[in-house]
């Protein structure tokens, strides 16, 4: 299993990854890839977090809304913001919240 410390997660703006095939790109840079990092970064997080398997559960919905809006040509924002609020209530550090609000700006 990946281990993720949160002191060395990067919060940079590195581009790699896939969410697949499927991909939009918005102002000449493929959003989505990193939008997919940025979503492995959060879930490596989450693996590792001192939380209930119901906060899990709820995670894994976030995080699948967050991936099924960004694949549609006409993301519901509504849709990401509650996604990602929901998040945050789950696991309380500022570099987690960093994470998401990252994945916030990508549609808001």
């Amino acid at each position: 299993m990946f281990k993720v410390d949160l002191k060395n997660v990067n919060f940079g703006d590195n581009r790699g990854g896939s969410i697949g095939d499927n991909f939009t790109v918005y102002n000449g840079r493929n959003e989505l890839s990193e939008l997919s990092q940025l979503l492995s970064q959060i879930q490596s997080v989450i693996a590792q977090a001192n939380i209930t398997a119901k906060q899990r559960e709820d995670a894994d919905r976030y995080i699948t809304i967050i991936k099924e809006e960004a694949q549609q040509g006409n993301p519901r924002k509504k849709f990401i913001e509650n996604a990602c609020n929901g998040l945050k209530k789950i696991v309380s550090s500022q570099g987690f919240w960093n994470l998401v609000d990252r994945i916030s700006s990508h549609f808001l």
